[in-house]
């Protein structure tokens, strides 16, 4: 029998959070990842301890980067390092990250497990892998929390990653912080491209409506998320997806959230709000294009349109007149443009839109 840890007043969060691309913030990438990119992750996880409510006594890890037939443990004392990636200069396989493993919790895991019906196993051997060691190297830089990582299981179904989240949810009790490694979005050949931005913003979209949702929705959509918009784009495998169904499994009955962003001024907002003006534009437009019925997708796009124009009006006026630029309208028009073009052919096709309507019509509703 394991040893519980002693309960605690404070109940640690659980976060699903985005391990990036290889060794990342410690050698060069080579362009892989844009620089903002890379500063704007390492800010975050380096700020990410001082979000935390208190001071967890151990870290659970479930990363992307390790599948097993069965929900897996590492159990050792010490665990080595395991760099499970190639092709980077030499420096990317001497990082170190020496953080204590904790076997107790490691049992306590299996139990938990156990007592939800699951079957687990324990490996003495497994190392840290780049899902954990990169991050949270950034975060706890003196590597003194005990850290422990539990696979996901093979099949990756996320019915039962949602149970394994569940059976796991006791340790928020017990100074546990549960984290999930992956990516919300994961589709290696398309990173960078138009395409991608785009395919993203719609699984995104998707996504934060069904983590936001109330748990038994959550539960859901989350065991359905195959059949999202935009979903197999996103993700063709969905190992980097799994390691949220744990996580949201594991918040209970806790709303989900994204994170918050703080600002240094007024330009920098301003800059986001246009920012989230485009990805919400684009997000509408490829919905709209994807709809089966051209006529039923138009008609959601321009509702969705007019409400975004009308919504806070005063605001949006107020926060980006001084701030847009001729390159946000022409991003704005280039990112929404080409989807409903392809909405209003299949409608001109189908007869359900007039020869002589254009993409260009709709321009007097775009949010600019």
């Amino acid at each position: 029998m394991s040893e519980r840890i002693e309960p605690t007043r404070v109940r640690q969060p659980v976060m699903y959070v985005p391990h990036g691309g290889g060794p990342w913030p410690f050698v060069d990438m080579g362009g892989f990842m844009p620089a903002r990119d890379i500063e704007a992750l390492r800010a975050y996880f380096v700020a990410l301890p001082q979000k935390l409510p208190a001071p967890p006594k151990a870290l659970l890890v479930v990363s992307a980067h390790w599948e097993a037939a069965a929900p897996t443990v590492m159990t050792s004392p010490q665990p080595p390092m395991y760099y499970d990636y190639g092709g980077f200069p030499p420096e990317a396989y001497a990082i170190t990250w020496p953080a204590p493993g904790n076997p107790a919790l490691a049992e306590r895991v299996v139990q938990l497990l156990a007592e939800a019906g699951i079957a687990a196993k324990t490996d003495a051997r497994r190392g840290f892998d780049h899902g954990t060691f990169v991050p949270f190297k950034l975060s706890w830089p003196e590597a003194d929390l005990p850290t422990i990582q539990l696979s996901l299981k093979a099949g990756l179904d996320p019915r039962e990653h949602l149970a394994i989240g569940r059976a796991l949810a006791p340790l928020r009790d017990e100074a546990v912080l549960i984290l999930g490694s992956g990516m919300s979005y994961h589709n290696m050949r398309d990173f960078g491209t138009t395409t991608a931005h785009r395919a993203s913003l719609v699984f995104d979209s998707w996504l934060k409506e069904a983590t936001t949702a109330d748990p038994v929705t959550r539960a859901q959509r989350l065991g359905d998320w195959a059949s999202a918009p935009g979903a197999r784009h996103a993700h063709p495998r969905e190992e980097h997806l799994m390691p949220l169904m744990v996580c949201s499994a594991a918040a209970s009955d806790a709303a989900g959230r994204g994170r918050r962003r703080h600002f240094a001024n007024k330009h920098e907002l301003a800059g986001a709000f246009l920012q989230h003006t485009l990805d919400q534009a684009a997000a509408s437009a490829e919905q709209a294009a994807a709809a089966e019925d051209p006529w039923t997708g138009l008609t959601q796009f321009l509702e969705q349109a007019l409400q975004q124009m009308t919504s806070n009006r005063g605001f949006v006026d107020l926060l980006t007149r001084a701030y847009r630029t001729e390159w946000f309208e022409q991003e704005l028009r280039e990112l929404v443009t080409g989807p409903i073009q392809r909405l209003i052919t299949r409608g001109q096709q189908a007869g359900a839109v007039r020869p002589d309507v254009d993409a260009a019509d709709f321009a007097i509703i775009l949010p600019c």
